[in-house]
């Protein structure tokens, strides 16, 4: 099922592959908006709902990927405002979820915020998460079933664009 999120993601990748850096940003901004409210649409999910599966995870996503986009667009002051959401964002959602993965993902999310936003202190955000994740190894039934949810896989998601480099108009 498409969803107007899906409208706003694609119209961000048509951006970037015009080179309209700026552009994309805004339109991931309107995704990642889009998905925060309404993480499954079809479900009728809270997005403060303790969910297995972690679907508001894809407006974390589209936080930080709107983050980098402004970064290459050169708009700073606008990537470090994504930045400051998406970590405002995660560390709220720390208290929705109820499974210690889940919270260190989310550890991980504020790392990677400040990371594309370029704001200080990411070395340390980085250091804490992974603490975090090592705390959470023994609640970890199957680690496959967890690092394929939705909200481990948003987590990887930006950083494999980004990885990518510029050919064929990624970020």
């Amino acid at each position: 099922m498409d969803t107007d999120a899906d409208d706003r993601i694609a119209a961000g990748v048509t951006a970037l592959s015009e080179r309209a850096a700026e552009r994309a940003g805004d339109e991931f901004t309107r995704a990642a908006w889009l998905s925060l409210a309404d993480p499954r649409p079809a479900e009728d999910l809270s997005p403060f709902a303790d969910d297995d599966r972690g679907w508001v995870g894809e407006g974390l996503r589209w936080l930080v990927v709107a983050a980098v986009a402004y970064r290459v667009a050169g708009r700073d002051t606008r990537a470090s405002r994504r930045g400051v959401e998406g970590i405002a964002v995660a560390r709220d959602l720390h208290t929705s979820f109820s499974h210690p993965a889940q919270r260190a993902c989310l550890d991980e999310f504020v790392a990677d915020c400040r990371v594309a936003a370029g704001m200080d202190d990411a070395d340390a955000a980085y250091r804490a998460a992974a603490d975090t994740y090592r705390e959470a190894g023994d609640a970890v039934d199957d680690p496959h079933r967890r690092a394929t949810s939705p909200l481990f896989r948003a987590a990887a998601a930006p950083i494999q664009q980004v990885a990518r480099g510029p050919a064929n108009g990624e970020i």
